[in-house]
């Protein structure tokens, strides 16, 4: 009787433990990391006799198509060098066009060409999966996917590949079923989506068509294509002008180097390649890739008439034209609708939206040089460069709440009309792609997955709707030390300076303010070691009595240990009164933040555990002292 009573409060115990340990030990919650624009790789023949690898780009195939061409290139250099761009148009063309030919689509979108995905499906894109077979170079976004891996192991992480060409309704559907795939395989009820630039629009879209499934508990949408890009615009209408500074500083970024080169564009100048870009598309390349369905999602809802009329034939094209009238008269026009019934389902969203650059054809769009901040997000901006009137009425289509403030520091965004106002973000000075090298932008991911503190704009201080980027690259970080980001109120006693180089020491040689009246000279002359960051108390201050954003100018320059390198960056602020500060209390710090979520198997280094786990582990092992007595007698003879 007595090992009949033990029995039974041993599975009492058991059942009153399990529920407690299992939270305890909560499993990683499995993330699909859906990657940008031609991102996965394309095979010819794949399994056959012909296999060849199309586009990964494969670098033999572009070395072939540059050394059999060198006579016909240095020809068409020499002749640019003296304002004859015809020949090198003509090289540069022909070798774009064998290098992409394999590519071309059918008038109705289908492929031409036998070509497949390579790897595909969740059980061939596991990160675990990859590494075992030595085929790592398939994990895509190497290194926001290295910080997850980190997080939930490469066990739970995959990569979602698709044929890139296709169009989103159709790789949506896709997109679902590797889902199902992936919660098969993890036997979870839920994953994780990580969607950058063109796969955030795919996230958008799949969450547009099936968010209300539920089976996605937390998704971000970094930098994404949600509604088109104007760069697209710009290239159909042959309007490229590219600014070669801007794309150099661009490139400077993405190969982490804080050096800057543009100074090459006034030696040499090249502006007259201009013409010579547009040439190579529309007398070369478009015809390829006029029948890509995914080039046509690339095309702004504004412009979309325009262009089918021009450049489709409503009988040749008529099932890809049915295919892009479904993403742009039903998922595009409605995706605000789409995005909420995934949060009434429990999805937790996150757009995070770069701004602050010409687009990249130079046409005045506010972007992060590829992406436009109004197709990323839904929200109303001023054209690049410019700001809103003093008298400009925020546009409260879709939040209306007068509390709110979702008017960037600068006055030129308006998020009140975004797809979701609440639960976008907007990152001053990012350029696309570049998060991994942004702290702010890879701390909100990060925070984002694996913590509960992020939950709108309101929700945690230290990542407000308006932010500056932090990219060492960038140089400074500079705030006021009791407002938020890009804002000043008269709590504000110092300015704060913040070093972002990983590489040098910087001395900051001036600070000026247009438009405040404060004198900021008080550490000019100091040297910020790597890192290093300083504040400028006021000697005397008082608000800006307009409404108009006022900046500060930072010279500084860079020590390298041989001629200093010097640079400047102006900050914009706009000031706030007492009563709107008050109204925003937790950008100020004083709202309560979530505790941290055990989403990452118990790597959350951004907050403390709490004691619950501790708590649950102690009765644990005195569950299991409790049955030792039991197993002891069990096993005596």
């Amino acid at each position: 009787m007595k090992r009949i009573i033990s029995a039974i409060l041993c599975v009492v115990m058991l059942l009153c433990i399990l529920p407690m340990s299992v939270f305890a030990q909560d499993k990683a919650t499995p993330l699909i990391l859906v990657q940008g624009y031609s991102g996965p790789s394309l095979f010819y023949d794949l399994g056959g006799e012909n296999e060849h690898q199309v586009w990964g780009i494969n670098m033999d195939d572009l070395k072939k198509i540059v050394i059999a061409r060198i006579p016909e290139l240095a020809g068409g250099l020499a002749g640019a060098a003296f304002g004859d761009y015809e020949r090198l148009v003509k090289v540069v063309g022909e070798a774009g066009v064998e290098l992409l030919e394999p590519l071309r689509c059918n008038p109705d979108g289908t492929s031409k060409y036998d070509l497949s995905v390579y790897p595909e499906g969740a059980a061939n894109t596991r990160a675990s999966v990859l590494k075992a077979k030595g085929e790592d170079k398939y994990i895509a976004e190497k290194e926001i996917s290295a910080d997850l891996i980190e997080r939930i192991g490469a066990e739970n992480h995959f990569t979602f590949t698709e044929d890139w060409r296709m169009g989103q309704v159709e790789n949506a559907a896709k997109l679902d079923k590797f889902i199902q795939e992936v919660k098969e395989l993890t036997g979870s009820r839920k994953v994780n989506l990580y969607g950058l630039s063109h796969g955030g629009q795919l996230t958008a879209t799949y969450l547009y068509y099936y968010g209300a499934k539920g089976d996605v508990d937390r998704a971000i949408m970094d930098a994404p294509a949600t509604c088109g890009t104007q760069l697209v615009v710009d290239l159909f209408e042959g309007n490229i002008h590219f600014d070669v500074a801007t794309l150099i500083e661009y490139v400077e970024i993405g190969f982490r180097k804080e050096y800057e080169y543009e100074w090459l564009v006034e030696a040499f100048g090249f502006d007259r390649l201009n013409q010579a870009f547009n040439d190579i598309i529309h007398q070369y390349l478009l015809d390829i890739v006029i029948n890509f369905g995914s080039v046509w999602d690339f095309v702004p809802p504004d412009k979309y008439e325009e262009f089918k009329a021009k450049y489709l034939d409503p009988i040749e094209n008529a099932e890809l034209i049915a295919k892009s009238d479904e993403m742009h008269y039903n998922a595009m026009a409605h995706m605000n609708e789409g995005l909420k019934r995934a949060q009434d389902a429990g999805t937790k969203i996150a757009i995070i939206a770069n701004t602050e650059h010409d687009i990249g054809t130079s046409t005045g769009v506010n972007s992060d040089y590829i992406i436009d901040v109004h197709s990323a997000s839904g929200a109303y901006c001023a054209p690049f460069g410019e700001k809103f009137p003093a008298d400009y009425k925020k546009q409260n289509t879709v939040c209306n709440d007068p509390t709110h403030r979702h008017i960037s520091p600068e006055r030129d965004i308006d998020a009140n009309c975004a797809y979701l106002p609440e639960n976008t973000w907007f990152v001053n000075g990012q350029f696309h792609g570049m998060c991994p090298w942004d702290r702010y932008t890879r701390n909100f991911y990060l925070t984002f997955f694996f913590t509960d503190r992020i939950t709108d704009v309101y929700s945690d201080p230290e990542f407000p709707q308006f932010n500056l980027g932090q990219n060492p690259a960038n140089g400074l970080y500079v705030k006021f030390d009791k407002s938020p980001s890009g804002f000043h109120t008269s709590k504000d006693t110092a300015l704060t300076i913040e070093s972002l180089s990983e590489q040098y020491d910087t001395e900051i040689i001036s600070v000026k303010a247009d438009g405040m009246d404060a004198d900021l000279s008080a550490k000019n002359g100091t040297v910020l070691k790597v890192g290093e960051s300083c504040k400028i108390d006021f000697k005397k201050h008082s608000l800006p009595k307009s409404t108009e954003p006022f900046t500060v100018t930072v010279v500084y320059s860079l020590k390298n240990g041989q001629v200093p390198f010097v640079k400047s960056r102006t900050f914009t602020f706009t000031a706030m009164s007492d009563s709107e500060y008050d109204n925003y209390v937790f950008l100020s710090g004083k709202k309560n933040t979530p505790a941290s979520a055990s989403n990452g198997g118990g790597k959350t280094p951004l907050t403390p555990q709490t004691g619950a786990p501790i708590a649950v582990s102690a009765i644990t092992l005195l569950a299991g002292a409790a049955m030792l007595p039991i197993a002891g007698k069990k096993k005596k003879k």
